[in-house]
């Protein structure tokens, strides 16, 4: 996967939590490990985290009260951005805030062709 294609896939995680596979996969074009952390299924509480999935540290799904490493997406795409120096606004909505920020990496890297 190159750079563009990695910043297109992520675009599409809307809203979602990327694993730390997830989340280096789409950080290796871009030589370097991303800063990830550790939360918790929070599933029956409003707007909480559903991880899905084969938890690794039991072999089982995941279940309520289970942790996981890993990324929100939008948090991701802001990473890469600081890596690549690449500016970028902020906005209330972690949705827009995926795209748009995704959207100032891709003019950057598409500008460097």
């Amino acid at each position: 996967m190159n750079k563009i294609e990695a910043i297109k896939k992520l675009q599409k995680s809307d809203h979602a939590f990327l694993s730390k596979e997830g989340a280096e996969e789409c950080t290796k074009p871009f030589d370097f490990k991303p800063k990830l952390r550790r939360l918790a299924d929070t599933r029956s509480m409003f707007k909480g985290l559903t991880l899905s999935g084969i938890n690794p540290e039991t072999g089982k799904e995941f279940v309520e009260g289970d942790m996981a490493d890993g990324i929100d997406s939008h948090l991701l795409a802001a990473q890469i951005a600081q890596h690549l120096n690449v500016s970028y606004d902020s906005y209330h909505g972690i949705g827009r805030q995926l795209r748009e920020t995704c959207d100032k990496i891709l003019k950057f890297l598409e500008k460097g062709k």
